[in-house]
């Protein structure tokens, strides 16, 4: 937090609030995963899981099972026929993908029934949290990740502690929201002096309430130092490089936030990978063009 900051706040005569205890005791007001999302969650940490699992699991939803096949039948895919079963697509494009997919999915259809904040965009979080995932997938593809299969769910549920605050404490959140909005402080800043710890902190709690693999919870707090030239790369330091290229891509997690400032390729030049740059970024677009239209 900035002097400028602090003082602008105690001269106003306002204190930081610590409402960590408050907002996880509101954690119910998040609906309880459908049983099919459950299993998915699960596979993560299920390193022998089969193609035949997971697309047995997904076929139980019917309308998730639709949504899985409409994208894989995309333009965007640009596949020779029409790929008729989710196996069928299992075998395709891997189990990952299509796993990756179905979750993202679920998790988007399942927010948008959420009463949050009346300044709160579920449909641009969905976007920036599928945005997200998909570039830390990408990005642990080709760099020597710690723990690189959980990627995409970590870049997926990265700011879920956001999106908890618009939801269970919305006085706090407003507080935040208008202090950010008011002036060029960054919104870690604002969350710090208004409840005593940064969004991603929460995600963390989230998550270990939820019981996903460990790895994934530490890569969530991003609020962490994250220690550089470390080998091989904590994926924390991926999920991290994945925001900031969503926010330099012109995806923000809501909109009244500001344009996030800085070019993308010096992320990609912060990773070494630089030259892997354009086939990273075509294969983001090719997926993030195809799953987006699910979310309204």
């Amino acid at each position: 937090m900035t002097l400028a900051l602090r003082e602008k706040f105690e001269t106003a005569g306002r204190t930081p609030i610590t409402v960590h205890a408050k907002a996880i005791g509101q954690l119910g007001k998040l609906p309880p995963f459908s049983p099919v999302l459950t299993k998915l969650m699960a596979s993560l940490a299920d390193e022998d899981v089969s193609f035949s699992e997971v697309a047995a699991t997904i076929e139980k939803d019917t309308v998730l099972a639709g949504n899985v096949l409409r994208m894989v039948n995309s333009a965007r895919y640009g596949l020779r026929g029409t790929v008729n079963s989710v196996r069928h697509a299992v075998s395709l494009l891997g189990l990952s993908r299509i796993r990756n997919t179905a979750m993202s999915i679920s998790l988007g259809q399942l927010y948008t029934k959420l009463n949050a904040h009346p300044q709160w965009s579920h449909r641009q979080f969905n976007m920036r949290s599928t945005a997200e995932a998909i570039m830390a997938d990408q990005l642990a593809q080709h760099i020597d990740a710690d723990y690189p299969e959980g990627g995409f769910a970590a870049g997926l549920l990265h700011h879920l502690g956001l999106l908890l605050a618009a939801i269970a404490i919305q006085a706090e959140f407003d507080q935040m929201r208008l202090d950010y909005t008011a002036g060029a402080h960054l919104l870690v800043e604002c969350e710090r002096l208004r409840w005593g710890f940064a969004h991603t902190e929460l995600t963390g709690s989230i998550l270990r309430e939820w019981n996903l693999p460990t790895p994934i919870q530490s890569a969530v707090r991003t609020d962490l130092p994250i220690p550089s030239g470390t080998t091989p790369v904590p994926l924390a330091r991926l999920v991290l490089a994945s925001s900031r290229l969503s926010g330099r891509l012109s995806i923000p997690i809501q909109p009244w936030m500001r344009p996030a400032e800085g070019l993308p390729m010096d992320v990609f030049e912060e990773l070494g990978l630089q030259d892997k740059a354009p086939l990273i970024l075509e294969r983001f677009h090719t997926e993030f063009e195809a799953t987006r239209s699910f979310f309204q």
